[in-house]
């Protein structure tokens, strides 16, 4: 079988030339059509449940894509997209940087880890069913719901009257910010030319300016209207402890006005490639116009062109042509709402049923990527949010052990932490498209030095030298986490990309669940940031096991 070459990106080719070639490359033996741009190559035909029919049709669109190139419809994309790397991470930090006050108010048992579970449990339905789902339902209707749900739960967190109220609370903030982050990447990169996918690593900006913006928000709040951190646990009044209150109904006001953003004011097409999984040729070529049109350029696909690609397809593998299977020439008309949503029912089940899940180990090559690859997952998961769930906790110990328990000590540092990360999208953006690193050589090399600047922090000796580990490894651990939202949905064609990344969300999720549990039994210190940066640097070794390199290829 013939995988991708790694040549450099080839010129765009039209419309006439796609179609009039499709069908000699096909009969010339070939298992594959040549991508538009190609490197470092995936061979598609792992993906044997992959329909040849949809591959050709979305090579077909890709090249369009290409064609079309990067304009203002992806810009708004950006911004869109963004909006969600932003408050997923923003509700996850909230309750990171609320915890410290949160425990002094309601002396919650096991020094309230079960507030980080109660959210991580929420994380894990919200990737599973928001992830999987996006495959049946569409990308636009997921997308659209997860901050929604985030917004008006963000202001029920704040009115929680105790420990347990505010973590069943916070699971179903996790439920609506879990899955945001599979969706966003999914449908971002399937709008996104080849030669711009690197784009998507750079998305974790956004992580790091919500990173910022809730530590810098959270430092006024919880300084002026908390109890002080020496506050024996369950000696602090909720009249005197209103900060991580007013934290919450502010950046759930936030949250629902993004939200408003994209639904009001954003026309968000449906994917294309998604469209054509669904066998809705006219409105994908109609996705691809509009985009043309937003961008100024010429759509160079069009449905007859897809037909006639079907139609070679179907004579070389020797299928019936589509008259005869009984489908129809024209689109058939819009059924009713409740016909529509039946029909997505339908899909929904079958996705579920593990048809999706199992296409992704359909070879025992593609078996091991997808298992290494949710392994990553599962490993880098468990050590971030380990670590950055106690990030305050450490930096108020910290404080504490050298004589200086202060809070605005201890939000300040978080704030620079939060800030330190920025410059990490735009690192890990160029570093993944040099030819001697790739995908998998940056990641590597950033979980190594993430892992070795925490060995670094259980060494210091001072609240400066441990803040600039913390800021080292904050840097590495934003390009890790751009990386990995990059390289997974660029393994995965547009039919299993939802199922794909979703299902990897869900289990690092299902992870994260063990990192509260992680922190409690390792007693919230420097054993745990231990443990942290050794599961960094594992990490770093399973990278090598990855057997594909996604530079340079055009993602189905």
């Amino acid at each position: 079988m013939t995988a991708l070459s790694s040549e450099e990106p080839k010129e765009v080719v039209s419309d006439t030339s796609l179609a009039s070639s499709s069908k000699e490359n096909l009969q010339g033996g070939l298992e594959t059509f040549e991508a538009p741009a190609v490197g470092h190559g995936i061979p598609i035909v792992d993906f044997q449940s992959l329909d040849p029919i949809f591959e050709a049709k979305s090579r077909a669109i890709s090249n369009a894509i290409q064609h079309i190139g990067w304009g203002r419809y992806q810009w708004k994309l950006f911004l869109l997209s963004g909006f969600g790397w932003f408050v997923d991470n923003m509700f996850m930090a909230a309750v990171s940087a609320t915890l410290p006050t949160i425990r002094i108010e309601f002396n919650p048992p096991n020094k309230g880890v079960f507030l980080c579970l109660g959210q991580q449990m929420g994380l894990l339905v919200g990737a599973f069913v928001f992830g999987l789902g996006s495959d049946a339902i569409g990308r636009t209707l997921s997308f659209n719901m997860t901050l929604l749900l985030a917004g008006i739960f963000g202001f029920a967190v704040a009115g929680g009257p105790n420990y347990i109220g505010v973590a069943f609370l916070m699971a179903v903030v996790g439920l609506g910010a879990g899955g945001n982050m599979p969706i966003n990447s999914a449908l971002f990169l399937e709008f996104c030319p080849q030669e711009q996918q690197w784009v998507l690593a750079v998305l974790s900006v956004w992580w790091s300016l919500s990173s910022a913006f809730l530590a810098l928000l959270a430092w006024p709040f919880l300084m002026n209207f908390s109890c002080p951190l020496d506050t024996e646990w369950g000696q602090c009044p909720r009249s005197k402890n209103m900060g991580w209150r007013y934290l919450y109904i502010t950046i759930a006001t936030f949250t629902l006005t993004l939200w408003m953003v994209r639904f009001f004011f954003f026309k968000l097409h449906e994917s294309p490639k998604y469209l054509l999984a669904q066998g809705r040729d006219a409105e994908a070529i109609a996705v691809v116009d509009a985009i043309a049109k937003q961008n100024g350029k010429e759509n160079i696909s069009s449905v007859h062109q897809l037909e006639e690609i079907e139609a070679n397809v179907r004579l070389v593998r020797g299928l019936p042509p589509k008259a005869e299977i009984g489908e129809e020439k024209e689109a058939p008309e819009r059924k009713g709402a409740m016909a529509e949503t039946a029909q997505m029912f339908v899909r929904s089940c079958s996705v579920l049923s593990g048809k999706q899940i199992r296409s992704l180990f359909a070879t025992k090559k593609l078996a091991i990527s997808t298992s290494m690859v949710m392994l990553l997952w599962m490993t880098l998961s468990i050590s971030w949010n380990t670590y950055n769930l106690f990030l305050p906790v450490f930096i108020a110990q910290q404080g504490i052990e050298n004589g200086n328990p202060s809070l605005n000590t201890t939000y300040r540092n978080y704030a620079l932490i939060g800030i330190c990360q920025i410059p990490g999208s735009f690192i890990g953006g160029w570093l993944i498209e040099q030819k001697a690193l790739g995908r998998r050589g940056t990641l590597a090399l950033a979980s190594l030095l993430s892992g070795g600047f925490l060995f670094g922090y259980t060494q210091a000796k001072s609240q400066d030298v441990s803040l600039g580990f913390q800021c080292a490894s904050a840097v590495m651990q934003n390009i890790i986490w751009g990386i990995l939202y990059t390289y997974t949905p660029e393994i995965f064609p547009s039919p299993q990309r939802g199922t794909g990344v979703g299902l990897c969300s869900c289990l690092s999720n299902l992870a994260s669940c063990f990192a509260p549990v992680l922190g409690y039994y390792s007693n919230v210190g420097k054993t745990t940031i231990y443990v942290c940066g050794s599961l960094f640097v594992f990490a770093s070794g399973l990278v090598s096991a990855l057997p594909y390199e996604s530079r340079g290829v055009a993602a189905l």
